[in-house]
């Protein structure tokens, strides 16, 4: 079963490279640092990616650009809004406490050894 799982991965990752071979302007706007995308180019790929299931470089994508004040704005809107809906499902009570656990992990995770 594990051994499927991998092959499968393989395949998704020798299709991405051939894919990015294929589209040599993605590949530098995704792997080059000095590379950044404008939003409506962010569109663009982010729609090219999604029609050929690639949906894991979109976060990437969007991470690369994430210092564009638009693509900046649209993420943190998008964020609150998810955080408001998640907020409401599970109680004042219950976010306090995640909140609150996730600040204590990111404290441990930046304390110098």
């Amino acid at each position: 079963m594990m051994q499927e799982g991998k092959h499968h991965q393989m395949d998704d990752t020798i299709r991405l490279v051939r894919w990015l071979s294929e589209h040599p302007k993605i590949q530098s706007r995704l792997c080059e640092g000095e590379y950044e995308s404008t939003p409506e180019e962010c569109i663009e790929m982010i729609e090219m990616l999604e029609k050929h299931s690639f949906y894991d470089m979109i976060f990437i994508l969007l991470m690369k650009n994430r210092h564009d004040p638009v693509i900046d704005e649209a993420l943190t809107k998008m964020v609150t809004e998810k955080i408001a809906n998640e907020w409401e499902r599970i109680g004042t009570e219950q976010m306090c406490r995640d909140i609150k656990e996730r600040i204590r992990k990111e404290i441990k995770i930046n304390e110098v050894p």
